[in-house]
């Protein structure tokens, strides 16, 4: 059933959003802002958990500025990329490591704590071909064109600076239907 499907995808967001230290809100930027992009934007920003707007699939200067569009969701300006080009990523792994350092996270505690990273956005707009990216193109996360290929969280681990990172890429979120 469709809906039971969609609730549990949303009770797994919301649980990888509390248990992370950063939420990456992943958009397509050539779709334009939606209204479960909002949906999300809503959640994330009554959780508290740091969080950046990532708008992906930027893959020319025309659409960089279609994806300070992603402004209006209240989470910031957007840090525009193209997953699939890696063009972008380095600089979003800069604004990453800023913010964790800026709130405290295990770059600078004490504890052996992982670092964990919620990948979150609609179906389709490349959140695991953004991990991908991140964890240095090595294809780890099953992506294909068709919506709905990530259906649970898959948590995977990687060391960044002497630290262990957990980055969490959740199935893509849809907006609830009334009715």
């Amino acid at each position: 059933d469709r809906s039971h499907m969609a609730r549990e995808i949303v009770g797994q967001v919301e649980q990888a959003i509390a248990e992370c230290d950063l939420v990456l809100l992943v958009v397509d930027a050539r779709g334009g802002v939606s209204a479960a992009d909002h949906e999300l934007a809503d959640i994330l920003r009554r959780s508290k958990v740091p969080t950046r707007v990532v708008a992906n699939k930027v893959d020319n200067v025309r659409l960089e500025n279609d994806a300070a569009e992603f402004f209006e969701l209240g989470l910031g300006m957007p840090i525009p990329v193209s997953a699939n080009h890696g063009n972008n990523t380095g600089d979003l792994l800069d604004v990453v490591v800023d913010v964790l350092r800026e709130h405290g996270t295990p770059f600078v505690r004490t504890d052996d704590a992982a670092v964990r990273i919620a990948l979150v956005g609609r179906p389709n707009v490349g959140k695991s071909t953004l991990a991908n990216a991140i964890l240095g193109g090595a294809a780890r996360h099953i992506v294909a064109d068709m919506p709905g290929t990530t259906r649970d969280s898959v948590d995977t681990r990687l060391e960044f600076e002497g630290r262990e990172i957990v980055l969490v890429d959740t199935a893509g979120l849809r907006r609830r239907r009334s009715g």
